[in-house]
């Protein structure tokens, strides 16, 4: 039997993330599970909006949610960068976590968060 997903079942997946009102794209020195743990893990923040990202093909099979570079950032607090997420504040919810490059940031600096994607492969045997 053949395995397919179509395009909506991927979209409705990366809609939680076009849909949610309040949010914002924020780099972090740690993972983070829950919302609460945002505020103390977070280095710099900045908004995110629909511009940012873009639905494309999958690099290797499936969908894609392509999120733009932010550049010029501000940086809050000195650390090591570890993580970067996605949240929305107005639910108080982690919308979406990745690793990225250490790098070290220091209060008063500016960062760019480099382009990156969500990728969601295509069904495959289990």
């Amino acid at each position: 039997m053949a395995r397919h997903a179509p395009n909506a079942f991927y979209s409705g997946s990366f809609n939680t993330l076009r849909n949610s009102a309040n949010r914002r794209q924020v780099v972090l020195d740690s993972e983070v599970t829950s919302y609460a743990s945002i505020a103390a893990a977070t280095l710099a923040e900045t908004p995110i909006d629909n511009d940012d990202m873009a639905e494309a093909a999958g690099s290797v099979s499936g969908r894609r949610l392509n999120i733009s570079q932010i550049a010029d950032i501000d940086i809050d607090a000195s650390g090591d960068a570890t993580h970067v997420a996605i949240v929305d504040d107005d639910a108080d919810t982690v919308l979406y976590v990745t690793v990225c490059t250490t790098q070290t940031l220091t209060s008063g600096g500016k960062v760019t968060i480099p382009g990156w994607g969500i990728e969601l492969r295509a069904p495959a045997a289990p």
